[in-house]
């Protein structure tokens, strides 16, 4: 109560003052009083009534971004929409895999329509976490543009840099729905299991 009438003494010796200086320094206003800067007419301290504070804070913590300025701590998350998500094939024959971590590098992957860098699930990976790409010539040998160190377990949006992912080195595949750049061979198949000996190709008809 003491601190109340204290509040109350003050706002009433500041109505006194505006009503007495020919160029107040002082803004009344329902929740108290605002000293106000000579040189830039811009509140410098607000005094509050004690009665009003908890009513008043709590309106600031629950209005709108930008309705208290400064004063509000509210923060809004930004959401794009009309981003379709891409439900890629399973490629994994088996329950029971190996996989190591390895940084999946950027480097090379073109970006989408939306400006997204995506590398594929089932994406053959060099040790340097680049994409491995595949020539296959019939009548000649498979060749690979670096050896490939494993087969990237899910897809990874590299838009923003290089980002770890898991590297399958043993487990059954289907090699028909991995994203080879080329149509899948049996050649493939038998070039990718000599680099990565414990990936082993199986058969399987695909059925629609």
């Amino acid at each position: 109560k003491t601190f109340r009438k204290k509040k109350r003494f003050y706002l009433k010796k500041m109505l006194l003052e505006q009503a007495a200086d020919p160029e107040p320094r002082v803004r009344l206003g329902d929740a108290g009083a605002a000293f106000i800067s000579p040189e830039t007419g811009k509140p410098m301290r607000i005094v509050m009534l004690p009665s009003l504070r908890r009513n008043v804070m709590k309106r600031i913590k629950t209005a709108p971004r930008g309705v208290y300025g400064a004063r509000n701590r509210r923060k809004e998350m930004y959401y794009k929409t009309n981003i379709p998500v891409n439900n890629e094939d399973e490629f994994l024959a088996s329950e029971k895999v190996v996989a190591f971590t390895g940084t999946v590098s950027d480097e090379g992957v073109a970006a989408d329509e939306y400006g997204r860098k995506i590398v594929h699930k089932g994406s053959l990976l060099s040790a340097a976490g680049k994409v491995v790409s595949i020539t296959a010539t019939e009548g000649e040998a498979v060749s690979f543009s670096e050896e490939p160190a494993g087969i990237l377990m899910d897809a990874l949006d590299v838009t923003y840099g290089p980002q770890p992912g898991a590297y399958l080195v043993e487990g059954y595949v289907i090699g028909k729905r991995l994203p080879l750049g080329v149509d899948y061979t049996e050649d493939i198949g038998s070039a990718i299991h000599n680099v990565l000996p414990e990936i082993k190709f199986v058969k399987r008809e695909e059925t629609e």
